[in-house]
């Protein structure tokens, strides 16, 4: 719900519970992922152990030398975890390609209906330069390889581990069970940070197209910082016990000092003492960004109630730092 009479939190809540449910479908192909290269896993080292092991059930570095196969092994291993793994990677590029490209025309969009300023159509090749010029999108890449190398060799080491220690196939098997379950993990956490990251990307880049267009209109596009207001809010942590759930305060970013901060469209949040973010996600720092729940509600104001706004933060980002200086003209 908005918690202003001029917010577009109401038209926007519809486009970031549609691309939410688009990461949850992610999560699942995913998941999907992760469970035929464990069936084909797992299905490959019983092979082997049937083949290869001792009298007594297990197979031992020694026993795979011996038959001049744990190169061959090993190779395998490899091979089937380079099957599967990057199609991880291309499901999650999809997903945020979808994401910000719904959320940067969906913000122009909703401007549009609820003011009804035809001049903010999004232009095609406005709109193509944006998406293309995502930096999200671009490090993305960078980030899921290193993540599939880490994978496939976590998982080596693993089964390499479980060949010194001559242990028996359902202890190997456990072992490559709990290790994909890890990374499967590892998985959905990007997924959960990138997907928000983008959606929050997506719709500041728009609200930025919107501001330019705004120009001697007399009106401002300004963003306002929300939190999910819960317990789980930053630095607050939430765990479990054995007798129960508690909170504890923990780590230097501070995401509750940040409710309803305001900024114009196209300055920055100060999170901290030289971290900044256009949005929530976007800070550049994993304790502020990893798995933030953080959302900007989106007002057009007027002059005259942008500076009777109470929690304004405004021009504080000097030329120097590189930043964003708004003159309100």
């Amino acid at each position: 719900m908005p918690k202003t009479s001029t917010s577009l939190n109401d038209l926007l809540h519809e486009i970031r519970r549609i691309e939410e449910s688009r990461e949850v479908l992610t999560e699942k192909k995913i998941r999907s992922i992760y469970k035929q290269l464990l069936k084909e896993l797992t299905a490959f080292v019983a092979e082997t152990y049937t083949k290869y092991s001792d009298g007594n059930g297990m197979l031992t570095v020694s026993d795979l030398q011996r038959s001049a196969k744990l190169a061959w092994f090993l190779s395998e291993i490899d091979k089937n975890c380079n099957e599967y793994l990057p199609d991880v990677s291309k499901e999650i590029q999809k997903l945020i390609d979808t994401v910000y490209e719904e959320c940067y025309i969906g913000m122009v969009e909703a401007v549009n209906r609820a003011y009804d300023l035809s001049a903010l159509n999004v232009r095609p090749e406005v709109m193509k330069s944006a998406i293309s010029n995502n930096i999200e999108k671009l490090t993305l890449p960078a980030l899921l390889e290193k993540n599939r190398k880490e994978i496939v060799y976590e998982i080596k080491q693993t089964v390499s581990i479980g060949l010194m220690n001559g242990e028996r196939y359902d202890t190997m098997s456990r072992r490559l069970v709990d290790r994909l379950d890890f990374s499967y993990g590892k998985a959905n956490n990007v997924v959960r940070t990138e997907t928000h990251r983008n959606i929050e990307a997506g719709l500041m880049d728009g609200a930025l197209e919107t501001q330019k267009a705004l120009s001697g209109s007399g009106l401002v596009h300004t963003a306002t910082w929300r939190t999910m207001e819960d317990e789980r809010v930053r630095p607050q942590h939430r765990y479990h016990t054995k007798t129960g759930w508690k909170t504890k305060v923990s780590g230097k970013a501070d995401h509750k000092k940040m409710e309803g901060v305001t900024i114009i469209v196209g300055d920055k949040f100060k999170l901290e003492p030289n971290v900044y973010a256009p949005c929530p996600g976007m800070s550049g720092t994993a304790r502020n960004d990893c798995r933030c729940r953080c959302f900007l509600e989106y007002d057009l104001l007027t002059l005259a109630e942008w500076e009777a706004l109470p929690n304004r933060q405004e021009n504080f980002i000097s030329a120097k730092d590189n930043g964003h200086i708004i003159t309100l003209t």
